[in-house]
């Protein structure tokens, strides 16, 4: 008979207690890998050993890894069929590809196909983030999704001079995508090419810039097998989008169903929100689209069914600035500002009501800041939409009797500009404007010093300024006293800026918003 010391029972029953936990712990011991222009495909990947190629990073990542890339241009260009890598697990456990904190990488492909071509079943739960992607050199996209992929978000980059389409999502099952924070732009060399063309569902793209890109800047679009439904665009700035005839929407919902687009601003394209061909059940809400060529928003045909445009500001369009074509059916326009358009409506088969197109009384229609001013005759007089809950700043809606009309709800405060509070506002307790620049001007240098003043009972205030409303992607900076100032350079050449000026009172802090145009 043969004997089993206690040691090895004991580890026998140390390795069935601990199996369980190894096999639910995938990706714990998630490592990090990097990438410089100094280092070498045949070293380990760390940081003081790290590799020369993304291409070869990529292929030993697992669930959890990250690939850190220092500064410098690459020309890497990743097919997934040719470079099959592992997959992400889930949003906690995903892989990750990113530019080093802190550092600038700019992707240069030298060969015909985008920076990412990313299509097979097994690419899930990936993070692509902090790229310049420059198609300069290539006849492609800047990315293109295919085949069966899921679950990818690329985030903070800039996609820039794609031959065709900055990023294209196609495919019989690609799809729950997220598009956070890029800045999409000068893509593309026909009308057919957009900023990002999704014709898949479920997606999403948000807080993003998407500007002088030939065709659409944002295009959703049945594919030949595939619907695009169901996908959400919200809180981008989309603008000189434009070529000529019907093409150049800001934002076109072309077809799909239950696409909604919110809170976005629109300005400087052929047409500024577009709904059209076989889509349905599309909806717009607390959009501001002003000074777009011919179209504020656009509704158009017989085979489009259940438009819902509610409580947007259309302002200045150059032909209409809500047109609904013949045919299109049983569309609802309901609280929507539109004024000092071409034609401010051009209606056929729609449930109207509650629309405002005299003066809605805005705090600065001249430097773009559509906040309704104390007494506009917009406040108050609004229908109740169900399930809308927030207006463009976020804010509560309704605030007082009932809704307001257009995009911005009216928050009771006697200042010049948007504002917000943690306490309950009373009369000359919110900050002023800024002293300089005048709010809503237009900005022509890279370097510019923003300026202000309180009173002696302020405690602190702060300047943000960023490239998406109320961000500080780009500066911010926080004093004591009675008044602030703050240089930023590096201003981008085109666009909005928006600078929130912030004081801390007794009461709490108060928040003003203003809006600033680039063009150097």
């Amino acid at each position: 008979m043969r004997c089993i010391f206690p040691s090895k029972i004991i580890l026998v029953m140390f390795i069935l207690i601990a199996l369980p936990i190894l096999l639910t712990t995938e990706g714990a011991n998630a490592t990090i890998y990097y990438v410089s222009t100094t280092g070498s495909d045949f070293n380990p990947g760390t940081s003081t050993q790290p590799l020369r190629t993304i291409t070869k990073g990529v292929l030993k990542l697992s669930a959890g890894d990250t690939l850190y890339v220092a500064s410098g241009t690459y020309t890497d260009s990743i097919d997934t069929w040719k470079v099959p890598f592992q997959n992400g697990i889930s949003w906690s456990t995903p892989i990750t590809v990113a530019a080093q904190p802190g550092h600038t990488v700019t992707i240069k492909p030298k060969e015909g196909n985008p920076f990412f071509w990313i299509a097979h079943s097994q690419n899930k739960y990936l993070i692509i983030k902090g790229f310049i992607i420059d198609g300069q050199n290539t006849n492609s996209h800047g990315f293109k999704f295919e085949g069966s992929a899921k679950y990818v978000r690329v985030q903070d980059c800039e996609v820039k001079n794609s031959r065709l389409s900055g990023i294209l999502v196609t495919g019989n099952s690609s799809s729950y995508h997220e598009f956070i924070n890029l800045n999409v732009h000068h893509n593309g060399t026909t009308r057919l090419d957009h900023g990002l063309y999704l014709s898949s569902g479920n997606n999403l793209i948000e807080k993003s810039k998407v500007h002088h890109n030939k065709g659409y800047g944002l295009h959703i679009y049945n594919g030949s097998t595939t619907a695009a439904n169901n996908n959400i665009l919200r809180n981008n700035t989309v603008y000189n989008n434009t070529t000529s005839g019907q093409w150049g929407c800001g934002i076109f919902l072309s077809s799909g169903s239950g696409n909604q687009a919110y809170n976005n601003l629109a300005f400087g394209n052929f047409a500024g929100l577009c709904t059209h061909y076989r889509a349905s059940n599309s909806r717009f809400f607390n959009n501001i689209t002003y000074e777009n060529k011919v179209y504020g928003i656009y509704v158009g045909s017989s085979t489009t069914n259940g438009a819902r445009v509610e409580n947007n500001t259309v302002y200045k369009n150059g032909t209409y600035g809500i047109f609904v074509g013949d045919g299109a059916n049983t569309t609802i326009i309901k609280n929507n500002i539109v004024h000092a358009n071409g034609i401010n409506f051009g209606l056929t088969n729609t449930t109207s009501s509650n629309n405002f197109d005299s003066n809605p009384s805005f705090v600065n229609a001249a430097g773009n800041d559509f906040h309704l001013q104390a007494g506009s005759p917009a406040i108050d007089k609004g229908t109740t939409i169900s399930g809308l809950s927030a207006d463009f700043d976020g804010k509560p809606r309704p605030k007082g009797a009932q809704f307001d009309i257009g995009a911005y709800e009216y928050q009771g405060s006697t200042s010049t500009s948007s504002t917000s509070t943690n306490s309950t506002p009373t009369t000359n307790t919110f900050p002023p404007p800024l002293i300089s620049p005048t709010p809503g001007s237009t900005l022509t240098s890279p370097t510019v010093t923003f300026s202000g003043s309180h009173t002696s009972t302020d405690l602190e205030h702060m300047l943000s300024i960023g490239n998406t409303h109320g961000g500080s992607q780009i500066s911010s900076s926080k004093s004591m006293g009675t008044s602030h100032s703050m240089t930023v350079s590096g201003l981008p050449a085109s666009g909005i800026i928006y600078v929130s000026y912030w004081t801390r009172k007794s009461t709490g802090w108060f928040r003003t918003i203003h809006y600033y145009r680039m063009n150097r």
